[in-house]
């Protein structure tokens, strides 16, 4: 992966292409290119230094207000509802990864938590299935001007351009809205203020961009809190061990804050597992060889102008990396020396290089919190119908996560 993605010395990255083909992508979407999907270098530092002390680790810790708001919205919620039998997981992070970042983006609330439903999701799940059915006629270009008209036809297009028309209207309001408030959009438009066209993004790559963020920031921390908390409960022992550090290093809910879960460290260890079993970005994400003589990738020649990519779960799941690959074992991000041998630089679930994630700090921050708070209030029970929720999954580039039922029984004390 880093000989793609920049991180190997004297090497520059890998230029980034889209899986979709690019006709067919411009053709159903008339619009600008995101920080996610630009294919200029040059441009995608652009944005990214727009963006860049939105996501500092400054910036996140002014949001830790707003973040624990939600997170204490949550706890009240499944207190509310535990008594009414065992709960979906999968929903319930949802919902407050999409409150936190909805109100980080739009400087609102979208309110799934207190709705208990989320318009949201089922346009993620439709758009994302249909997107990896679509990636299948980047190796029919010549068929684009026959499928294109059927694609506008569906379902899933027609659910997408709702969305898009939401997102805009949205992200407009918020543009339109003068506040002191700092968040995504007070960077961007601060850039605006100062005119400068090297270090600023035009208000249709604001769209786009803050459409991407509202998908990238919310449901890959569903995911991995999801992830982390199945693996948990089919590994007593692990559970165990992470309950008794978090109650034995708080007393109080209250307690448990940004700077304070710095000193769990077999949580740290935790998610790192639970990252490395289930990355919540789990596909390749491709790279174009530069044209000429060709490179030597992981050992292997690969011409010029080929794409190549690292899928993460194959990365992280192989043997070749990780002794017990299979199993979920955090100690192997404590030294424990059975495990000494492993190549812990393989798995990279926030990607690296120059196109690494720009919300890392703030997903641990938010993760960490909501994963304390949950095993500081409540004892868990993983329902049978839950057993196998793992191996049941399918990927459409995100997981589509299927329900994950929890028996949440609340822990009183004095």
């Amino acid at each position: 992966m880093e000989g793609s993605h920049g991180n190997s010395q004297g090497k520059a990255a890998y230029a980034k292409r889209s899986w979709v083909h690019p006709v067919a992508l411009a053709k159903t979407v008339n619009r600008v290119e995101s920080i996610l999907n630009v294919e200029s270098d040059v441009e995608h530092s652009r944005m990214r230094r727009v963006l860049a002390n939105a996501f500092s680790e400054k910036a996140v810790r002014e949001q830790e207000p707003l973040i624990q708001e939600y997170v204490s919205l949550l706890m009240r919620s499944l207190h509310e509802t535990a008594e009414e039998g065992p709960q979906n997981m999968v929903a319930w992070y949802e919902s407050v990864a999409f409150d936190i970042i909805g109100d980080l983006t739009f400087g609102q609330s979208l309110k799934c938590i207190r709705k208990r439903n989320n318009q949201w999701i089922h346009f993620v799940n439709v758009a994302f299935k249909a997107g990896r059915r679509v990636s299948i006629f980047k190796y029919f270009p010549h068929l684009t001007h026959l499928i294109v008209p059927l694609m506008k036809r569906s379902k899933a297009y027609k659910l997408r351009m709702r969305s898009v028309a939401t997102t805009r209207a949205m992200v407009s309001k918020r543009m339109a809205t003068k506040t002191d408030r700092k968040d995504f959009m007070s960077y961007a438009l601060r850039a605006i203020e100062k005119g400068d066209p090297n270090t600023m993004m035009s208000n249709e790559e604001i769209m786009t961009t803050f459409e991407v963020l509202m998908v990238a920031g919310s449901e890959t921390a569903a995911t991995l809190l999801s992830g982390v908390t199945y693996q948990l409960l089919k590994n007593p022992n692990v559970l165990q061990k992470l309950v008794a550090e978090i109650r034995s290093t708080f007393a109080h809910s209250h307690e448990i804050t940004m700077v304070s879960v710095n000193n769990l460290k077999y949580q740290l260890a935790v998610l790192d597992e639970a990252l490395r079993i289930m990355p919540p970005v789990s596909t390749a994400l491709v790279r174009l060889v530069p044209s000429g003589k060709g490179e030597v990738v992981g050992g292997h020649f690969v011409p010029g102008g080929m794409r190549v990519g690292v899928a993460s779960w194959a990365a992280s799941r192989s043997p070749l990396n990780f002794r017990d690959a299979e199993s979920f074992v955090p100690e192997r991000w404590l030294g424990d020396v059975r495990y000494a041998e492993d190549r812990r630089e393989a798995s990279q679930p926030f990607s690296l290089g120059p196109r690494g994630c720009i919300g890392r700090s703030l997903a641990y921050a938010e993760i960490r919190i909501i994963l304390a708070r949950v095993l500081f209030e409540f004892d868990l029970e993983l329902m049978d119908s839950s057993r196998s929720w793992l191996e049941n999954l399918k990927v459409f580039f995100l997981w589509q996560k299927d329900p994950l039922m929890v028996r949440l029984r609340p822990v009183f004390r004095d």
